[in-house]
């Protein structure tokens, strides 16, 4: 919010939509009780606070779903959890909240969840059953239950992600330079143009 509120855009906490939403919403649609998400404490103490009916911990026999987050706080014992839960049982369901390959950051690319798909993937040949975030439609899904599609815009700054998902269901997308896109690979992207191109979200308000 206060990153948004230095930009010009004023917003409140009820406005702020993540894929732990979306994720928040399918473990309580599915009638889940444990799950062992590979999250960070913050997000741990998180889900435990939205969802006090669910168990949140390693509990194999129990567990009825692996999620994969962004988890600043990764372990191989996490991971070797994770492995041990998807090769114990086939069906076990599995979902991940966004499939991004990296984060940036100033130092350049850091690894996000596309890669701990990818590690899965190798390790156990297993793919999550869904991905809650970019460039999934379902993200949109609480914001299309308000609006119609010609009152939204995606701003982003990822054509195979951000871009990708506003087309998926038909609005607009607003490019935005500050991030990885850069002029260069723009101009080089052979999918629908950008409804608006600005260099900073700033330019925005």
């Amino acid at each position: 919010m206060a990153k948004l509120r230095g930009a010009g855009l004023d917003v409140r906490e009820e406005q702020i939509l993540t894929p732990l939403v979306t994720l928040e919403e399918y473990i309580r649609e599915k009638g889940y009780t444990s799950v062992f998400a590979l999250a960070n404490s913050l997000v741990h103490q998180h889900l435990c606070e939205q969802l006090p009916e669910v168990r949140f911990e390693y509990e194999p026999g129990l567990n009825q779903l692996v999620a994969l987050t962004y988890d600043t706080g990764l372990t191989y014992e996490k991971l070797r959890r994770s492995a041990t839960l998807l090769n114990a049982d086939p069906d076990m369901d599995y979902m991940a909240t966004h499939g991004d390959a990296c984060c940036p950051s100033e130092e350049g690319p850091l690894p996000d969840v596309g890669g701990l798909i990818a590690l899965m993937r190798t390790t156990n040949s297993r793919e999550p059953n869904h991905i809650f975030g970019k460039l999934s439609p379902s993200l949109l899904a609480p914001v299309l239950r308000r609006f119609a599609p010609h009152q939204v815009a995606v701003v982003g700054d990822r054509l195979y992600t951000d871009k990708a998902m506003a087309d998926a269901v038909g609005i607009d997308f607003v490019c935005v330079l500050s991030g990885e896109t850069t002029r260069e690979s723009l101009a080089a992207y052979r999918g629908t143009p950008s409804r608006v191109v600005v260099e900073t979200l700033g330019d925005l308000a």
